[in-house]
């Protein structure tokens, strides 16, 4: 199963990498889901798609657990001047990332 969205805020992210998340589905069949796994940083101004299973965890309540990830690849030029300036590039304002979305393509 698949589910794609982006990431809101880390619930838990432990030394090795077990990660308990909040996660904003594309498709609002559900606002929000709770995502388990082992993840690095994540960045929340990005899309991901996620590859697991919901389960139910005894204390607490339906998750996702997330077998693995990856990263939405950008297609238009808005998206792309967005992913530029974003936390990512620090220094690149959307003014620069128009222009180097323009001239390089």
């Amino acid at each position: 199963m698949t589910i794609t969205g982006h990431f809101i805020k880390n619930i838990y992210h432990g030394s090795n990498g077990y990660t308990v998340a909040v996660f904003e589905l594309n498709d609002r069949s559900e606002d929000e889901v709770i995502v388990t796994g082992y993840l690095p940083e994540m960045d929340k101004e990005s899309e991901y798609v996620l590859y697991g299973e919901y389960g139910e965890h005894p204390r607490y309540g339906m998750q996702f657990n997330i077998e693995k990830f990856e990263k939405v690849k950008l297609n238009d030029a808005g998206n792309l001047i967005h992913y530029l300036s974003g936390p990512e590039f620090k220094g690149i304002g959307p003014k620069m990332a128009r222009t180097m979305v323009e001239t390089l393509g």
